[in-house]
């Protein structure tokens, strides 16, 4: 009986694997193209968990027959920048939080849990900004060559898409406007890089302040 059960059991999680492995089988950015019926990322879904696609999807939301629905794309990172808009500690999986030090054109990883760890994430319609408490206000933005720059205005590369996590529980991943995502290295590096969705280093936790 327990033979059977222990059976059962490897069988249910090879269909997981499966499952997850062939959601990370599209494009670098971590995102699936639109006909190809498999989505990568958290805004594949709804906040109530239903898939964004046109037709059946398999676990996970992937396989789906039809492609992307773009509206509930849409409505599903609306939702989620409002609902994550406030101050928080933004901290990596590593445990380091995403830090702006006074005088530092640069965003970094820091131990420290104090004022320079502290953000505002500012809604804008399906996308955030991540603004500095301390004044004068400034805002995290992604350059083309991968490093996080503080600058004084809100440009481009300082918006980003919040995708909900599934791995490390209670996460969210950072997209730029580039297709690349927040990283955080094991070495404490802080930069955007095109990496697959399931790649923890994307992987940050909110801790509302």
């Amino acid at each position: 009986m327990h033979f059977i059960s222990f059976c059962i059991i490897l069988a249910i999680l090879a269909l997981l694997t499966q499952a997850d492995s062939s959601s990370h089988s599209s494009e670098d950015s971590g995102l699936s193209s639109e006909n190809s019926g498999e989505f990568s990322d958290g805004s594949s879904s709804s906040e109530e968990g239903q898939c964004c696609s046109n037709g059946p999807c398999g676990i996970f939301c992937c396989g789906c027959d039809g492609g992307c629905n773009n509206t509930c794309v849409a409505e599903a990172e609306a939702s989620r920048s409002r609902s994550i808009s406030g101050r928080h500690y933004i901290q990596s999986t590593h445990g380091p939080y995403v830090s702006h030090r006074d005088g530092s054109d640069k965003a970094t990883l820091d131990w420290h849990r104090d004022s320079s760890a502290e953000w505002l994430i500012e809604d804008h319609d399906g996308k955030i900004a991540l603004t500095t408490t301390q004044s004068p206000v400034r805002y995290a933005s992604a350059n083309p060559d991968g490093s996080i720059v503080i600058v004084d205005k809100i440009d481009n590369g300082a918006l980003w898409t919040p995708i909900k996590g599934r791995i490390w529980s209670g996460s969210s991943s950072l997209r730029t406007a580039l297709r690349t995502w927040l990283y955080a290295a094991v070495n404490g590096t802080l930069s955007s890089q095109t990496v697959y969705a399931g790649d923890e280093n994307n992987k940050f936790r909110l801790e509302p302040l």
